[in-house]
């Protein structure tokens, strides 16, 4: 069911198939956040039934039922990772890297 997006993120970021992860302590840049906070709202949305383009950024969703998957994965990271992604989000545009 994963896309190949989010098994090329979650490789590089969680180790899958075998690759040495990052441990999650190293992954803390803003782009690094934000691709795997998409990349879990890409799955979530996935189990809804519903795919989107590859590359598709969930953190501008506008289809309530998109916005339900980044709602998704924004609890996730804040559960998880004790991280606020609408302050990542900010610094990120901040930055002028939000593209």
């Amino acid at each position: 069911m994963t896309t190949p997006d989010a098994k090329r993120i979650a490789d590089k970021y969680i180790g899958r198939n075998g690759g040495a992860p990052e441990p999650a302590a190293l992954i803390k840049s803003p782009e690094q956040l934000l691709d795997l906070a998409n990349v879990l709202a890409r799955e979530l949305y996935l189990i809804r039934g519903y795919e989107v383009p590859e590359g598709y950024r969930f953190d501008r969703a506008t289809h309530p039922h998109e916005v339900q998957a980044w709602r998704g994965a924004r609890a996730a990271f804040e559960l998880l990772r004790d991280t606020d992604l609408d302050n990542v989000i900010a610094e990120l545009e901040e930055d002028g890297a939000d593209d």
